[in-house]
C-alpha cells in the first residue's frame, strides 16, 4: 500500500510530514527516515527499534521522579512511559513547536498534568537548565541526521549536570 500524506508543513529548513499506511501512521522531517511510527491499532506500542532501545534505560532506574526528553517526534516513547510509569514529572524540550501539535492531534500524546512542554533548543535548554533528572532520553534529529552541537563533549558535560 502506498503511503498517503495527512499533513505537510515547512518549519524554517525542515519539512514536517506525517503519513498514513494502512496500518502505521509514521513522522518524518524532509525524508526517506522514520523519525517515529505508531501502528494505529496498538498506539502505545513501541514501533521502531531504536525506540525499544531506549526504554530499556528504565531497567537502571524503574522508578523515577522525573524525566527530561529532548526531542519529542511523535512521542511514542512519552506515551509509553505515561501509560506504563508512574513518573510525577516529565519536561520534554522540542525545538519546532509544530512537532508536538502534530504529536497530540496525528499520534495521540494528551495534554497530561505531568507533562510540561518547552519550545526551545536542546543544547541552549541544558545550559540554562537547574533542574535535575532521574533519566534523560535524547532523541534530537533534523533532515541530515544527529545536528552537531549534541555530539560534543560540552553536550555530554551538559547532561551529566542535569542528572
Amino acid at each position: 500500500m502506498e503511503e498517503k500524506v495527512i499533513f505537510e508543513k515547512k518549519d524554517g529548513e525542515v519539512n514536517i510530514q506525517v503519513l498514513d499506511r494502512k496500518n502505521v501512521r509514521h513522522l518524518r522531517f524532509g525524508n526517506r527516515v522514520k523519525q517515529s511510527s505508531m501502528v494505529k491499532k496498538y498506539p502505545y506500542a513501541l514501533a521502531l527499534k531504536y525506540i525499544r532501545t531506549m526504554v530499556q534505560g528504565l531497567v537502571l532506574n524503574p522508578n523515577p521522579k522525573n524525566i527530561l526528553f529532548l526531542g519529542l517526534g511523535a512521542g511514542s516513547l512519552l506515551k509509553y512511559i505515561n501509560k506504563y510509569f508512574n513518573v510525577p514529572r516529565i519536561d520534554v524540550v522540542e525545538l519546532l513547536p509544530d512537532v508536538v501539535d502534530i504529536s497530540k492531534k496525528y499520534f495521540g500524546v494528551d495534554d497530561s498534568k505531568n507533562v510540561n512542554f518547552i519550545n526551545e533548543n536542546a543544547v541552549k535548554y541544558l545550559e540554562t537548565n537547574d533542574n535535575k533528572y532521574d533519566l534523560i532520553f535524547v532523541d534530537v534529529f533534523n533532515s541530515g541526521g544527529m545536528p552537531k552541537e549534541i555530539t560534543t563533549d560540552n553536550f555530554y558535560l551538559l547532561l551529566n549536570n542535569s542528572l
